[in-house]
């Protein structure tokens, strides 16, 4: 388990995503207006980092791994789209730039992880299949 590239991969976009949460009490009057926007906000990088953390511990099952990852790393994605329009929407970038980087840096490296994660699940599965095949 501890030995898979996966799994580094994994846990450090978990962390990634963790560390998103750290911006919450600076952001919170950016959803005024919009309350369950900020909720959102909240739920989407927690809801994959959940699925993340659970995609390592299941690795004997990679086909359930490998669906777990892509919908950690679709949940990611549409963290990283609503960063994205909050910065450019409360204009972050022009008094706040290193908040605006972390915003859109985390989930985008978060991301890139997941997505490299599954890459590597796959690879995992062709080689069990090719060593079924040898015997």
């Amino acid at each position: 388990m501890w030995q898979r590239v996966q799994t580094l991969y994994l846990l450090v976009a978990d962390f990634c995503l963790l560390t998103l949460l750290l911006f919450w009490p600076t952001l919170r009057g950016a959803f005024s207006s919009l309350p369950w926007l900020g909720w959102l906000w909240l739920g989407l990088p927690v809801c994959a980092s959940v699925l993340s953390t659970a995609a390592v511990a299941l690795f004997r099952n990679r086909p359930l791994q490998m669906r777990l990852v892509r919908l950690a790393a679709l949940l990611t994605a549409g963290s990283l789209g609503l960063s994205m329009a909050l910065v450019i929407n409360t204009g972050l970038v022009r008094s706040h730039l290193t908040i605006a980087l972390g915003l859109v840096l985390l989930p985008l490296l978060a991301y890139v992880l997941l997505v490299r994660a599954r890459r590597a699940i796959e690879r995992d599965e062709e080689a069990v299949r090719r060593m079924h095949r040898l015997r």
